[in-house]
């Protein structure tokens, strides 16, 4: 993957954040992380990846992979860290 391309593909940017490419859709659909479709293609921009990181706003729960904000979990919530 290529910092330096203008636009990721959704399992792309689950492999740079290290989650699942239907975290990733998730997160797209309730509009927490900005995408763009070219066609058919859902691309996200590599700089919304770093505001998702810099803003906090996804919070991952450790062994799940899934991305939850209502702080109701065992094992206790990771903030993803740049």
């Amino acid at each position: 993957m290529d910092a330096a391309r203008l636009l990721w593909s959704v399992k792309e940017v689950g492999a740079a954040l290290g989650i699942s490419p239907w975290t990733v859709r998730r997160l797209i659909s309730e509009r927490k992380l900005v995408s763009v479709r070219v066609g058919r293609r859902v691309l996200v921009e590599p700089a919304e990846c770093r505001r998702l990181i810099e803003t906090g706003r996804s919070v991952l729960w450790i062994g799940s992979g899934e991305a939850c904000t209502s702080g109701a979990h065992e094992s206790g919530p990771v903030q993803i860290e740049a």
